[in-house]
């Protein structure tokens, strides 16, 4: 009987090892995934359609999505409108309603997926005002003006409930002369470190590490909150926006340009008034997102590089049938509107 070498052995011992440590990965090479979004406030919702793979994902053109409201189909979406890095993006038009029953479908070369869900209670704002207040900068050697927002907010239940706010802004300049109207709408950048809903709680106290930047308002991205401090109570949030990057808006107006050949200035829109609105947004959101809202948070801070952590999460998914989350948000929303401001190019009058 032959002797087999020793070094043979140990190389098949070793192969054996690796095929032990590293097994194949389970499950199919690419699941078909779908995330979304869906406000009650909105006509129009974004659905992103995609393949996930093991280690990377990659688009998924060419599907049907079919939304159902209370069993009827609303909006059949087969055209996919632009892409992300690695996702396809369609758009359904559709009107939710607290109670409704959503079934949202896509379907992509035989293969379906869908996510049923129903459109919890709508949250309620009880009341929305904004101030300019003055608050010193850094060393108090001088003070800056800036928008303190307060958003009241009814919590309508004993269950743990979950929120989200947002605030956008929407400026009207009319041209006194001729009555031309540009409009323009942004979401508002805000300052939650005065809110200790968001600066005492995990993880946005966490924001500010390594943070050298001392004039910067920390904008939580994630603005998602419970209701443990005031449930089935009154609760006033307190956010703050800076005041010169929204209210003072002359830009929106174009003034004017100078004229080469004759040397001068010449002014297109000599008066104009502005109105300006905020919006506030509150949705009541799942455990689910929430959830995930804080994981998101987190990773995008120092902390989560530290090795003790483990960077690894289990996202949660409702599609059947394949992977993602779709979500609904119940709305509601509240404006403030301010006193319209007259702007006279010959004066420069412009109040503060």
């Amino acid at each position: 009987m032959k002797k087999i070498p020793a070094i043979i052995l140990l190389s098949v011992m070793l192969a054996s090892c690796v095929d032990d440590i590293y097994p194949p990965a389970p499950g199919p090479e690419w699941i078909l995934g779908m995330n979304a979004d869906l406000y009650t406030t909105d006509t129009v919702h974004t659905v992103y359609l995609y393949y996930s793979g093991h280690n990377s994902v990659r688009y998924a053109d060419g599907a049907s999505i079919t939304c159902y409201v209370n069993g009827t189909p609303v909006c059949i979406a087969e055209d996919c409108t632009s892409h992300t890095d690695e996702t396809s993006i369609y758009e359904i038009r559709a009107v939710f309603h607290p109670g409704d029953e959503i079934r949202l479908a896509a379907a992509k070369d035989g293969e379906v997926i869908e996510a049923d869900l129903v459109v919890p209670p709508a949250p309620e704002i009880d009341s929305f005002e904004c101030m300019p207040v003055m608050e010193p900068e850094f060393r108090q050697t001088s003070y800056s003006r800036i928008m303190q927002i307060n958003i009241g907010i009814r919590d309508n239940s004993q269950e743990d409930d979950y929120y989200a706010i947002e605030v956008s802004g929407k400026k009207i300049c009319t041209e006194d002369r001729t009555g031309k109207v540009m409009e323009q709408s942004d979401a508002l950048k805000v300052d939650v470190s005065a809110e200790p809903l968001f600066s005492d709680s995990f993880p946005s106290s966490f924001d500010v590490i390594g943070d050298t930047d001392v004039y910067l308002f920390h904008d939580f991205k994630y603005r998602a909150f419970t209701d443990n401090p005031f449930k089935d109570g009154h609760y006033t949030l307190c956010l703050r926006s800076a005041d010169k990057e929204f209210f003072r808006a002359r830009h929106v107006m174009k003034g004017g340009y100078f004229d080469e050949e004759n040397q001068v200035f010449v002014a297109e829109v000599e008066q104009y008034t502005m109105n300006l609105t905020l919006t506030a947004r509150l949705s009541r959101i799942s455990r689910a997102v929430y959830s995930n809202y804080m994981m998101n948070a987190f990773d995008r801070t120092e902390l989560s590089d530290i090795t003790l952590f483990d960077s690894y999460h289990e996202y949660p998914s409702n599609v059947k049938g394949g992977t993602g989350l779709v979500n609904v948000f119940s709305c509601t929303t509240k404006d403030f509107d301010f006193e319209p401001v007259h702007y006279d190019m010959n004066t420069h009058k412009y109040p503060l």
